[in-house]
């Protein structure tokens, strides 16, 4: 069997320590071989010094104790002297005769460690003797050195001082080999603690690994792998089950479209924040992970009614819908959350992904900020969603879009104004499909920048066969200001069209404001500066304000159809449109009232003085060879009174080249 790779170091590291640990040891025994003939020469210095020194004491205590050599005894001062100087050398024993051999005093082995005083001279009587020389001999032999000191008359005193050299070199070398042996207890000491600190360190990396292993490396959260063995888990466990568990499979929208915009940075900024959302309305037992890219996946057990994982998901999309701090601006995600519950739609970790998958399908089919709970009708919606991707695709491919155009009216004089481009895909039957369908998908394939080009080459080719003074006006998606080229197309396309740029106008949504980066702002002045008129679309909707205005010189703003709609049965509704009209003229900017459908709303936009009307009243969008009538039709009576022009008037306009 293979040991794990970090076993093998652990064990390597040992064996290292263990050899270098006999090494330290081999190491001190050679020194204390080596010190010995350091110690033998140290201990003949030590010794030679001592007799010198006690040579020349002697010589000066010679007039003390030669007075008192008949007396048979010496001094206490000169005791006293001699018990400090026994102290201070390596004497072990001192005898002193007199010149008959009479002992006249004798002391056996002071300590250094207990010098004596002239405090202590009361305390001769009951020294302690150590060993005597005798004793001493019979342990380690005894160096012996007499000198003699003169006395009064012809005698003198005999000194003979004893000395132990293999008790002092002994010392040194208990105390070479203590030091020896405490540094090699130092040294294993350290080698085992360093072991067990780089195996302590071991386990804690491999732990830390363990658990990296299983996060997502940018927003920290467990990533798609944790998420299905959690899940696979759960799954089989018969409790969980029975207590039901719901999961929500999580799609930003307008990701795409800040990656774009505002750089990978931002776009990280926002993952890491929406996990961190995500975290905050999660519970303890429940499971937030990241599946990749811009889309999150939310486990939360004991979560098996509808109803309070629907609360659970509206919670979560208000969390993400908040906006994001970012240097350059605000930032806004949007997002649609598809969710399934076990083990009602699935009881294996299969079926119940697909199924959440399906109803994000649903959600994303129903609009933006939109939940789904998974039905049987969420496959329906997956398979319709698939088809409409197949067919957006082929019209990508295949050049299968269209342009209808739909009149803009001076309510000034009743003759046409503009016209809107509109984009239009028909499908296989015939049939026409919604833009709110189509639009959305084009953004999230990554599509709607090549298309939005396509709108405006086309629009611009066409409308440069009308009147002087008839404006065209394209719709902009804010995925469109991503790559920073908008202005360099628009005017190569200009340039190829022959289209003048003081026709054109370019409508934006207050989405696009919203984010008020320079970035978008830079793109939106350079057009402007062209020539070309930027209108603020949809006014009235989302998050609109006065600082909107101010943060821009719009030149044109489009009041939204459902105020125009609602005003006919709503004083709200008629004040909301009095207002914005009154802002619009007080920053002098002309007004287009959309969505006006009938002879009412009509006197409606005139006595709020909107300079423009856009509705089916005057016409529905039309194709390119039905715009000429149009533009020959005068939208007056006599009496003032708006006309929609006949099907029969219409002429055909052939549009000579592109």
């Amino acid at each position: 069997m293979t040991r794990p790779r970090s076993l093998n170091s652990q064990m390597d590291l040992v064996r290292f320590g263990i050899l270098l640990a006999c090494l330290l040891g081999l190491m001190v025994v050679l020194e204390l071989q080596l010190s010995d003939a350091h110690i033998g020469s140290r201990v003949s210095r030590e010794t030679q010094a001592d007799i010198e020194r006690w040579s020349a004491e002697l010589g000066r205590l010679e007039p003390q104790m030669g007075r008192t050599a008949g007396k048979g005894r010496l001094p206490v001062a000169v005791r006293i002297r001699l018990l400090d100087l026994m102290g201070a050398t390596n004497v072990v024993s001192i005898d002193i005769h007199s010149s008959n051999g009479h002992k006249v005093w004798s002391l056996n082995g002071a300590p250094r460690s207990l010098p004596l005083s002239r405090r202590t001279a009361s305390a001769i009587g009951k020294w302690q003797p150590f060993p005597s020389p005798a004793e001493v001999a019979s342990v380690a032999p005894l160096l012996s050195v007499r000198m003699s000191v003169p006395a009064a008359g012809s005698g003198a005193y005999q000194v003979t001082l004893y000395f132990a050299p293999a008790v002092l070199a002994g010392a040194l070398r208990s105390v070479t080999s203590t030091l020896g042996v405490i540094f090699f207890s130092f040294t294993v000491i350290a080698l085992a603690a360093g072991v067990a600190y780089r195996a302590w360190r071991t386990r804690n990396a491999e732990a830390r690994m363990a658990t990296l292993s299983q996060l997502d490396r940018l927003t920290g959260i467990p990533h798609r792998t944790t998420f299905i063995t959690r899940l696979d888990s759960l799954m089989t466990q018969g409790e969980a089950l029975e207590n039901g568990l719901a999961i929500m499979f999580i799609d930003l929208r307008r990701f795409s479209e800040i990656n774009q915009r505002s750089g990978t940075e931002a776009a990280d900024h926002v993952l890491r924040v929406v996990a961190l959302r995500l975290k905050m309305a999660g519970k303890a037992t429940g499971l937030i992970a990241r599946l990749g890219g811009d889309h999150f996946a939310v486990i939360d057990e004991g979560l098996g009614a509808e109803d309070a994982a629907t609360d659970r998901a509206a919670r979560i999309l208000e969390l993400i819908r908040q906006p994001i701090d970012w240097p350059d601006g605000q930032l806004r995600m949007a997002a649609n959350i598809g969710v399934a519950l076990a083990p009602r739609d699935g009881r294996d970790r299969g079926t119940l992904m697909k199924h959440a998958d399906l109803a994000l399908q649903h959600a994303k089919a129903l609009g933006t900020n939109q939940i789904a709970v998974f039905s049987p009708a969420s496959g329906e919606h997956y398979q319709a969603r698939r088809a409409l991707e197949r067919l957006v695709l082929d019209a990508v491919e295949d050049e299968g879009f269209t342009l209808h155009y739909q009149p803009i009216i001076d309510m000034r004089n009743g003759k046409i104004a503009g016209f809107e481009a509109l984009l239009r895909l028909m499908a296989k039957d015939a049939s026409q499909v919604s833009p709110a369908d189509f639009v959305p998908l084009l953004e999230h394939l990554g599509k709607i920048e090549n298309v939005g080009r396509w709108v405006i080459a086309r629009a611009c080719a066409f409308a440069r066969h009308w009147p002087a003074g008839v404006k065209v006006a394209v719709n902009l998606s804010p995925l469109q200001f991503g790559s920073g080229n908008l202005p360099d197309d628009v005017a190569t396309i200009l340039a190829k069209t022959g289209c003048p740029a003081a026709r054109l106008e370019l409508e934006v949504t207050e989405n696009l404001v919203l984010d008020r980066t320079r970035h978008v702002h830079d793109q939106l002045q350079r057009l402007q500066r062209m020539g070309i008129a930027i209108v603020l679309d949809d006014f009235g909707t989302g998050y609109s304000s006065l600082s909107y205005l101010c943060q821009f010189a719009f030149d044109k703003i489009k009041i939204d159809q459902e105020f125009i709609r609602g005003a006919s049965n709503s004083s709200r509704a008629r004040g909301i449109l009095r207002t914005i009209a009154a802002l619009a003229r007080r920053f002098d900017l002309p007004v287009t009232a959309e969505g006006v459908e009938t002879p009412a709303q009509v006197e409606l936009v005139r006595t709020l003085k909107c300079q423009f009307a856009q509705g089916y009243l005057f016409s529905r969008p039309v194709p390119e060879a039905d715009v000429a009538s149009l533009i020959l039709h005068d939208f007056t009576d006599a009496s003032g009174q708006h006309i929609p022009p006949q099907p029969a008037q219409r002429p055909r306009l052939v549009v000579v080249g592109t």
